[in-house]
């Protein structure tokens, strides 16, 4: 009876671990320290720069309008740095617990709730950020954003199956 219980729990852990790893790993993506590939630290935020100054101008912001969402911005990556680095440390804390020898179950819950408190917290910023950014467009010009950066999902999307059939060929 007692395995029947321990199997469960066992593999609800192991999958906890795991998506507490892979969200760690997601936060390497968003520091700046770490670069991109094979890119020094710094290139891939000059690139993203440049293409988001090519889709601001094809949707025909104004100097305004510009100066407005970049003051945004960057307020917005500062705090989201900050975020971050929180959900990272809290991740770290419930990692360290599940892999204690003896694991307090409050303790656990105390974290859980933690982290998901800052995910709610990381989701409300986006979607302020989304309601500023449309309030600062014309209804035309968000059409236009909107549309632009589904291209450019597709071209990422695009790019990763790519580099995904270049890798297993290898």
């Amino acid at each position: 009876m007692e395995t029947a219980i321990i199997k469960p729990m066992g593999i609800s852990i192991m999958v906890l671990a795991l998506l507490i790893g892979t969200g760690s790993n997601a936060f390497a993506i968003y520091s700046e320290e770490s670069g991109r590939g094979d890119r020094a630290p710094g290139q891939w935020q000059e690139k993203m720069k440049e293409k988001r100054d090519k889709m601001f101008a094809e949707i025909g912001l104004s100097e305004e309008q510009l100066q407005q969402i970049e003051a945004k911005r960057e307020t917005k990556m500062a705090d989201t740095r900050a975020l971050y680095g929180q959900m990272r440390e809290k991740r770290e804390a419930l990692r360290r617990v599940l892999e204690a020898p003896e694991t307090d179950r409050a303790q656990v819950d105390v974290l859980v709730n933690e982290i998901s408190a800052l995910q709610a917290q990381k989701v409300r910023a986006r979607v302020d950020n989304i309601l500023e950014i449309k309030a600062t467009l014309t209804p035309e010009q968000f059409a236009q954003l909107k549309a632009k950066r589904g291209e450019m999902r597709k071209e990422r999307k695009g790019q990763w199956r790519q580099h995904k059939d270049e890798a297993s060929e290898g």
